[in-house]
């Protein structure tokens, strides 16, 4: 969702990559986005600024990078620290998405409370961004 709302801005001489930590585990030829985060995009009017699959988070599209890395939630700063690289700009957001929520909580959600906590998400990701994009 981060990456279809920065992208979404239109902002020059910006480029915009976003890689997860369990894309690789996660990712099926049906589902290139999560279905929460797609219902969010589609009504927010930003699906088409979703990358069209999900990238894995590696040493090398770490190192690759240069400019401001952002890591969401304790899950993402922990696999940087196992691949052994934490980016030089690199800012940590305590955002914690719905699969880390549940696991945190050590249950499942109700449906309309995962899409209630991805709402609040999204509204986390945009005011980050917002803010984010005010200092540059």
């Amino acid at each position: 969702m981060a990456e279809a709302y920065l992208k979404s801005l239109e902002l020059d001489g910006v480029t915009i990559r976003s890689s997860g930590t369990l894309a690789a585990s996660t990712q099926t030829e049906e589902q290139l986005i999560d279905p929460l985060a797609r219902n969010i995009l589609e009504r927010e009017g930003i699906l088409d600024y979703a990358s069209p699959h999900w990238n894995q988070l590696t040493r090398q599209r770490l190192e690759q990078h240069k400019g401001i890395t952002i890591l969401f939630g304790s899950l993402c700063v922990r696999e940087a620290v196992e691949i052994g690289v934490i980016p030089p700009g690199e800012r940590t957001w305590d955002i914690t998405d719905v699969s880390e929520y549940e696991n945190n909580l050590g249950h499942n959600l109700e449906e309309a409370d995962r899409l209630a906590h991805a709402d609040l998400v999204y509204k986390q990701i945009v005011s980050k961004i917002d803010k984010l994009v005010g200092e540059q």
